[in-house]
C-alpha cells in the first residue's frame, strides 16, 4: 500500500485539474479456489491480484484510470491522462491526509487461507458425502470451496484516509439427481465475512443435503403453466423486483444526466 506522504502528493497532483473531487482505491486481494466432483479434488487454485484505481469528478462527470504497476512514476502518468481528460489547472489545493480507522465489523477466527488444504477437502468431502446420502437418485456431486482475502486502502481530495481488511469463505454444492428420465440439479451455496468458523453454524454436510433436496423437489414438479396469474411477493424477494422494475431508472448515474424516465421528477407522485 501506498504511504501517506506519497497518496498527498498524488491527490494534489489530482486536484490541479478542473476537478471537484478526487479519490485512489489501492487493492491487494489474495484468493483461493477449491473444486471437487463425485468426491475427488479436481483442482486448487490461487491467485493474488493488486493494482490501483483513480477516479477523478466535475459536476456529474467522471474520468477513471488504473494500473497494476504500483510505483511513482506510474501513477502520476495515470494521473496525467486523467487530468488532461477534465482540462488542467495551474494550480489546486494542496491535499492533507488525515487517517482515520474503520471498525472491523467482520472479524475473523480461523484464517481459510492460512489453513491446512487438508481441512478444507475435508470440509467439501462432508458436504459432499451428505449430498450423496440424502437420496439414492443422486448420480453426481460438485463441490467447491472459495476463500477471499482483500485488503484496500482510499484516500480522497477531502482528506480522508482509510483502510478496510476483508475475508469472505463460501461453499457452493450441486447435486444431480436422475429418475431414469429426467436429470434434475439443485444448488445451495452460503458463504459469508468470515473465516472458517462459517462451517461451524451451517455444517457442510446441511448444505449437501440442501443442495439434493432441491434438486428432487425440481424432478417431482410438474411443468410450470403459462398465461396471465396473480403473483405474490414475499419480503424476502421484494426489494430484488423493485430494483429490477425501478432501481436501475432511480440511480443516480442517469438521472443526473436526464438518461432517465424519472429525470426532473423529484415530489412527484
Amino acid at each position: 500500500m501506498l504511504k501517506k506522504e506519497q497518496l498527498e502528493e498524488l491527490l494534489t497532483l489530482c486536484m490541479r485539474s478542473e476537478a471537484d473531487f478526487a479519490e485512489i482505491f489501492e487493492e491487494d486481494t489474495n484468493k483461493e479456489s477449491i473444486s471437487m466432483l463425485n468426491q475427488v479434488v479436481e483442482g486448487v487454485d490461487r491467485s493474488q491480484s493488486s493494482g490501483v484505481g483513480i477516479r477523478l469528478y466535475k459536476g456529474v462527470q467522471s474520468v477513471y484510470g488504473y494500473t497494476d504497476i504500483e510505483d511513482m512514476d506510474s501513477l502520476k502518468n495515470v494521473i496525467d491522462d486523467l487530468v488532461d481528460a477534465l482540462g488542467p489547472k495551474d494550480e489546486g489545493v494542496k491535499i492533507q491526509l488525515k487517517e482515520g480507522k474503520i471498525e472491523d465489523k467482520h472479524p475473523i477466527r480461523i484464517d481459510p487461507l492460512a489453513s491446512p488444504l487438508q481441512e478444507k477437502v475435508d470440509l467439501l468431502m462432508e458436504g459432499s458425502q451428505a449430498a450423496y446420502e440424502a437420496s439414492e437418485k443422486v448420480e453426481k456431486v460438485s463441490a467447491s470451496l472459495a476463500s477471499v482475502h482483500q485488503k484496500v486502502q482510499i484516500s480522497n481530495s477531502n482528506g480522508r484516509l482509510v483502510q478496510d481488511d476483508r475475508h469472505r469463505v463460501r461453499m457452493a454444492i450441486s447435486s444431480y439427481v436422475s429418475d431414469g428420465k429426467t436429470l434434475q440439479s439443485g444448488a445451495c451455496s452460503p458463504g459469508g465475512s468470515m473465516g472458517l468458523e462459517f462451517f461451524e453454524t451451517t455444517s457442510p454436510s446441511s448444505i449437501g443435503k440442501e443442495a439434493t433436496r432441491i434438486a428432487l423437489v425440481l424432478s417431482q414438479a410438474n411443468p410450470c403453466p403459462s398465461g396471465k396469474m396473480p403473483v405474490i411477493i414475499d419480503n424476502g424477494f421484494g426489494g430484488v423486483i423493485f430494483h429490477e422494475a425501478c432501481g436501475h431508472s432511480l440511480e443516480a448515474t442517469a438521472v443526473a444526466k436526464n438518461q432517465s424516465v424519472f429525470a426532473n421528477k423529484l415530489g412527484e407522485q
